[in-house]
């Protein structure tokens, strides 16, 4: 059975208290997408000083603690790209751009193939990964377009067709800067905080089962209403970490809450 609310896991402590130093990325920039691949984080686009699009693409050796810089993507890609790995690929997404990254390609430091473009222009969509019926498919839902006009659409990108799916069930209201880090467990995606304009920010959870096309919920509220949450599951509990709760600037809450699923 789920749990009706969040549990708070606490702020983080102060700085060196229980914590292991790590190497700073090369590039500092916000909104960036983040995809691990044998056991590295590869980190793409996002926003840098001066509100600039970013290309770079590095990567975080976890076991070495080190990073290393990769081969740029062909174009700056701006704060709110998506990313997941699907086998031994990345998907990243933004725009309506689709590229598949291969991290073994040019002689290990990574090769681009742009892919089909998405229907309907995406940014800081939840963006997650799926097998339905021995079909791999990852699900761009909400976000917004380049006019920032938030949206609830519902797309999948089938990466062994190279194609997208019709529309699929809407989701429950228009948001972006929700829950776009990979957010599945047990083959169901859950989308929930974001922020749709002004101080319209959310703090609700919702289920997709990709498999009915259905949606469930709100299934549970966290205690604090925010976007651009940074999210994770480990086991059956999701982590929600992160974001802000004003707009415009400042950004850089400390929150940590968590979601037992079952």
């Amino acid at each position: 059975m789920r749990r009706p609310t969040f549990s708070a896991t606490g702020s983080p402590s102060a700085p060196g208290q229980g914590r292991i130093p790590s190497a700073s990325m090369p590039t500092a920039r916000w909104g960036a997408a983040a995809a691990e691949y044998n056991g590295e984080i590869y980190v793409f686009g996002g926003t840098t000083a001066g509100r600039t699009g970013s290309n770079k693409c590095e990567c975080f050796n976890v076991a070495g603690n080190y990073w290393t810089t990769k081969t740029d993507m062909p174009f700056a890609l701006n704060d709110g790209v998506m990313a997941v790995t699907v086998g031994s690929k990345i998907y990243i997404f933004y725009g309506t751009t689709t590229l598949e990254f291969n991290p073994s390609g040019n002689g290990g430091m990574g090769s681009y193939t742009s892919k089909r473009a998405s229907p309907v222009f995406k940014q800081w969509g939840t963006c997650a990964y799926v097998n339905v019926d021995g079909e791999d498919r990852i699900y761009i839902i909400g976000g917004s377009n380049g006019s920032l006009v938030f949206q609830s659409t519902n797309y999948y990108y089938r990466p062994d067709g190279d194609d997208w799916s019709s529309p699929q069930a809407p989701a429950p209201r228009p948001a972006h800067g929700m829950t776009r880090d990979n957010p599945v467990y047990n083959n169901k995606i859950y989308y929930g905080f974001g922020w749709s304009g002004g101080m319209n920010f959310y703090r609700d959870l919702y289920c997709y089962d990709p498999a009915t096309d259905s949606w469930f919920g709100p299934i549970a509220y966290g205690h604090i209403a925010r976007d651009g949450v940074a999210c994770g599951v480990v086991g059956n509990t999701i982590y929600f970490i992160g974001g802000r709760n004003t707009d415009p600037e400042p950004y850089g809450l400390d929150i940590n809450e968590s979601y037992q699923i079952e």
